[in-house]
């Protein structure tokens, strides 16, 4: 993927940032009927590219240089993140949904960012010290910047979710990076 294509993915992972923003205005009920609607219609897109190939060349034509070559076969980033978005309004407490999707939106994508413009010292799993940097430093800020979010659990919600970003391959990050931290804090915040 093209370094201007990897942008314009990150810019629209940002934009991402509205879903988050949104749990903390509006109702539980609201949350899950919008993310609803939408898991509803990704899920549509994503059946219909795969089982109709005029869909799927419009499909590709249109999306096809901000996907990764495995999202041209597979779910693509943003349906597992509208799942991920779901899952945490439908079973985590407000503040941690919105902390957990935080990572994901903020966390991953300035990381993802930082590796393939300063990235320099590769580690595991393609990834680059500098890139690892970045999500740590963005994930602690995201911790220290909620009003809501007692430190220590977030804290332990991040280094989960910097976990699952280097070391749990084979599932979307978009999945599993909110999903881990989310119970981590989940689980945390109930035993304080």
């Amino acid at each position: 993927m093209t370094l201007k294509n990897e942008l314009l993915r990150k810019s629209i992972h940002l934009l991402l940032l509205v879903i988050p923003l949104a749990i903390r205005m509006l109702s539980r009920g609201e949350m899950l009927t919008i993310l609803g609607t939408l898991l509803f219609v990704a899920a549509a897109v994503e059946l219909l590219r795969r089982y109709n190939a005029r869909f799927g060349r419009l499909f590709l034509a249109v999306t096809g240089t901000m996907l990764r070559e495995h999202e041209k076969e597979h779910l693509t980033g943003a349906t597992y993140l509208l799942l991920s978005s779901f899952v945490c309004v439908l079973v985590f407490s407000s503040w941690i949904a919105q902390v957990a999707l935080l990572f994901v939106v903020v966390s991953d994508g300035l990381s993802a960012l930082a590796g393939k413009f300063w990235g320099k010292h590769p580690w595991i799993g393609g990834k680059t010290w500098e890139g690892n940097a970045v999500f740590i430093l963005t994930a602690v800020a995201i911790v220290l910047l909620h009003p809501d979010c007692p430190s220590a659990v977030g804290l332990a919600g991040g280094a989960a979710a910097f976990v699952c970003d280097v070391f749990i391959t084979g599932i979307d990050d978009n999945l599993t990076i909110p999903l881990c931290s989310g119970v981590m804090m989940q689980v945390i915040s109930v035993l304080m």
